[in-house]
């Protein structure tokens, strides 16, 4: 037998955990590595195991949405500790000026009251009040010019007229002194005392033809007077002045 010359070349030994060796997985980013902690429990063991198992792009896409669901919740949390923002009060807009009572009121007759008896001295006639306003106007007092007439409202004064509407006002008088009555008046008129919003005022209300002959015959009638002979007029509507 032949004798083996020399020594066998022994297996060097490093401490006892064998030799080091160099690894380099190419799917493992350094920066993710875990570092488990042997005490740690078995919940994240489990959760370690299973984030270290999903693919690198979806690991790096749960990364991201985290960050910005994270981002989101800093700017709610900005917006609602930020003061509420008051809106500035608008400066008002100038308001055309309520127009004047006799500017958006009509004053008409409307003829005389059924039922008048000649036998007394006390007759009826109609007046129509038109509110054209879009605010209510108020009738305070109604005279005519005559010493010998006086004249008054069924209903109790004041009177309201609604807005855009007309109210039918009768108007009582009575005859007191005939010789201070004239006989004949082409144009009598009577004044309407109005108010609304803005003011108050007193404006003469001519009412035409019809109105100064029936007011002259109703005026005979009572004083014992004969009529004049009248030519027929035809009815008119004088509206108020402004």
């Amino acid at each position: 037998m032949r004798a083996m010359t020399g020594d066998r070349k022994r297996p060097e030994r490093v401490g006892d955990v064998g030799p080091l060796e160099t690894a380099h997985d190419d799917a493992t980013d350094p920066a993710e590595l875990q570092i488990s902690d042997p005490a740690g429990s078995g919940l994240e063991r489990r959760l370690s195991g299973w984030w270290h198992g999903l693919p690198r792009p979806l690991r790096r896409g749960l990364l991201a949405a985290a960050a910005l669901a994270a981002a989101g919740a800093l700017v709610l949390t900005a917006v609602a500790d930020a003061p509420r923002h008051r809106p500035q009060a608008q400066p008002q807009q100038s308001r055309s000026p309520v127009p004047w009572p006799a500017q958006i009121t009509d004053v008409y007759y409307a003829g005389m009251a059924p039922g008048n008896d000649p036998r007394s001295s006390r007759f009826a006639f109609l007046l129509s009040v038109v509110d054209r306003d879009s605010h209510p106007v108020t009738i305070h007092h109604i005279a005519q010019p005559y010493a010998g007439l006086y004249v008054t409202t069924e209903d109790p004064l004041p009177i309201g007229v609604p807005p855009g509407e007309t109210r039918i006002v009768r108007v009582l008088a009575d005859v007191r002194d005939c010789s201070r009555t004239p006989a004949r008046d082409d144009l009598p008129f009577i004044d309407v005392t109005l108010s609304n919003l803005r003011a108050i005022q007193t404006q003469s209300e001519i009412l035409g033809g019809s109105y100064g002959d029936d007011l002259s015959r109703e005026i005979d009638e009572r004083c014992g007077r004969t009529p004049a002979s009248l030519p027929p007029v035809p009815s008119t509507v004088v509206t108020s002045p402004g």
